[in-house]
């Protein structure tokens, strides 16, 4: 919401004034009077950093899961909202280059248990 709210301010400003820059007076003064801002910089925390932070858990750490009432043991490959998992499978659609095959699971992140190395 707060990177709209900045991007609206340069829109304001474009059409009031024919140009925008948020390092000028103007923009910071008209930040703080319509939204309340006091930073002007855009400090976007990614999912992989939330995931880090909030979870403890990173692109390649081994975790455990519980899906359809069966626990699994896999590997993160990816983190948006959810965690991509690979997880060991005989019948799995992915197969690496030494013949392992796996199943791809899409885990929401306080589902996962990281496993100690």
């Amino acid at each position: 919401m707060h990177v709209f709210e900045h991007e609206l301010i340069h829109v304001i400003e474009c059409i009031h004034f024919g140009d925008t820059s948020h390092n000028q007076p103007r923009f910071k003064r008209l930040a703080q009077n319509i939204f309340g801002h006091t930073e002007i910089t855009h400090q976007m925390v990614t999912q992989e950093e939330r995931a880090e932070k909030v979870y403890n858990l990173r692109v390649g750490d081994e975790v455990v899961f519980r899906y359809d009432g069966k626990m699994h043991k896999g590997f993160i490959t990816r983190i948006t909202k959810r965690a991509t998992v690979m997880a060991r499978d005989p019948n799995g659609g992915f197969e690496d280059e030494s013949g392992n095959r796996f199943k791809k699971y899409y885990i929401p992140l306080p589902q996962l248990t990281r496993l100690e190395e």
